[in-house]
């Protein structure tokens, strides 16, 4: 690996649930991302930034439940958790063979008010407003 390769790279940045579905059930997954590290390298990209995508509570991949385990639904079974980390990667796998640095973007500043450290020290992760709830 290059000393700087972050000041030489092209980035772009994947949103695995808008990225690409691979099997037709209406969200990205990951090998909806193996699918098309084709069509990134003729763009150019050298560096491939993926948003989050930690266990995440309901709609938003900023809300997360669990840091250290991928969303089961970008997986092609998702109620194997087998199933999700070696798709995981795989995908990781892929991306360096093709000649790509990852980057994993990872907001440990977001927490869902699910996730068990927001559980054991509330309201640490938020902002509240004056009349005592949370910010949004």
């Amino acid at each position: 690996m290059k000393k700087n390769w972050w000041k030489e790279s092209i980035v772009y940045q994947i949103y695995p649930k808008s990225f690409n579905d691979s099997n037709g059930d209406g969200i990205g997954d990951i090998r909806g991302i193996i699918e098309k590290l084709d069509y990134l390298k003729e763009l150019g990209v050298t560096t491939v930034q993926l948003a989050p995508f930690a266990d995440f509570d309901g709609d938003s991949e900023y809300e997360i439940l669990n840091y250290n385990v991928p969303e089961a639904s970008y997986a092609s079974n998702p109620s194997d958790s087998k199933t999700v980390i070696k798709e995981c990667k795989e995908m990781i796998q892929a991306l360096h063979s093709a000649g790509f640095s990852v980057v994993m973007e990872m907001p440990y500043t977001h927490a869902s008010e699910e996730n068990p450290l927001e559980k054991s020290v509330p309201w640490f992760y938020y902002r509240l407003n004056t009349n005592g709830t949370r910010y949004t």
